[in-house]
């Protein structure tokens, strides 16, 4: 499949899982990379700013040297609507007056209206990510039926959740992705991350985050789709990841009281779950306390942690809105649970993991 080269706008540390696992985008070349004010971003200027980026040893961050490449179409990310609309429309406005078209992630509706008007007035390609026509043979929201019947989903699933945005739980989905279609199996994605349609992903948030959708009819869409998936697609395992934070931060930053995931879970009963937290040092009885949580109020059995990197800033805990830290490793153990770090993220381990639970059951085979 011919691939489009694509400049990313704008670029920062949590775009690094869509490079780190690129061979999932099949049609996708990332070739240029953006800050906030639009300059194009050299390979070691990312390194020494970012720890992350100096840590993601998968990433070839020198091809991003050139600055002369050539940019087909323009990613424009969710991260535009914390930024000055009138100067990410400025920006825009340059590349699509250039020929250059967007390919732009789910945003505000005022905002979607005004980057495809911007398109139309210069005659550039636009496409939403959702629509994105680089997709095949994906099913379409609008072939989901659902009744308020129940349908056991016989696939073995793989659930990601956490207790925070932005605790890695994309990466886990990725890796686990691409680590299962490089061992020959079959995967299906049901992922968080406003990009995961463009690797082949249906959206969870599409679901969960519809308005139009009463919350009973909700579980059954998901549980719909699940099986759709299932009886089309034939995968050997289906990751969900569930994009709401399982449980409140804290009084202030409540995200969806875990309701959202109430619903998702209520859809289906994982086989193997890992639920992912921000970086800190936790113990065993807390450990057990959230495997508690999962069992009664989620109805599933929680098998592994991973401990992220990512922790809220202290000064945005009083804000309306969290902003995040790539904090340093911390040394980490458990005599009574399985618990992940970024190591065991970057050597496999975690997806050893899974696929050794999977087999314990005996339910899919390599074909």
């Amino acid at each position: 499949m011919k691939k489009i080269n694509v400049g990313v706008y704008p670029f920062d540390d949590f775009f690094i899982p869509n490079l780190k696992y690129e061979n999932l985008f099949d049609d996708i070349r990332f070739t240029a990379l953006l800050n906030h004010n639009g300059v194009l971003l050299k390979g070691n200027d990312i390194i020494e700013a970012s720890d992350l980026a100096k840590e993601s040893l998968a990433v070839d961050w020198q091809r991003f040297d050139g600055l002369d490449k050539q940019i087909d179409m323009l990613l424009v990310t969710e991260r535009i609507e914390n930024m000055d609309l009138n100067h990410v429309l400025s920006l825009i406005g340059r590349y699509c007056q250039a020929g250059t078209g967007v390919i732009l992630a789910e945003v505000r509706a005022d905002i979607k209206e005004q980057i495809s008007r911007l398109c139309r007035e210069h005659g550039a390609r636009y496409a939403a990510v959702r629509n994105w026509d680089g997709k095949k043979n994906m099913i379409s929201w609008t072939d989901i039926e659902y009744s308020f019947n129940y349908q056991k989903v016989e696939t073995p699933t793989v659930a990601v959740s956490g207790v925070s945005p932005f605790t890695q739980g994309l990466d886990i989905q990725l890796e686990l992705m691409s680590s299962f279609l490089k061992d020959g199996y079959r995967v299906s994605m049901v992922g968080t991350g406003p990009l995961s349609e463009l690797a082949g992903a249906y959206p969870i948030s599409g679901i969960l985050s519809d308005s139009k959708l009463p919350e009973v009819h909700k579980v059954y869409f998901l549980n719909a789709l699940l099986k759709k998936i299932e009886e089309q697609e034939t995968p050997d395992v289906i990751i969900v990841g569930i994009d709401d934070p399982i449980l409140p931060l804290s009084r202030k930053h409540c995200f969806n009281f875990g309701i959202h995931a109430v619903e998702a879970f209520s859809a289906f009963t994982p086989d193997v779950s890992v639920a992912t937290f921000i970086n800190g040092e936790y113990n065993d009885p807390f450990y057990d306390e959230i495997k508690l949580l999962c069992k009664y109020k989620y109805n599933y059995d929680l098998d592994a942690f991973f401990v992220s990197r990512y922790v809220p800033t202290s000064t945005s805990m009083y804000r309306e809105k969290l902003s995040y830290t790539y904090a340093e490793k911390i040394k980490l153990e458990s005599s009574k649970h399985k618990v992940f770090t970024n190591a065991d993220l970057d050597d496999g381990a975690i997806y050893r993991f899974v696929r050794s639970k999977l087999e314990q059951y005996g339910r899919y085979e390599q074909y």
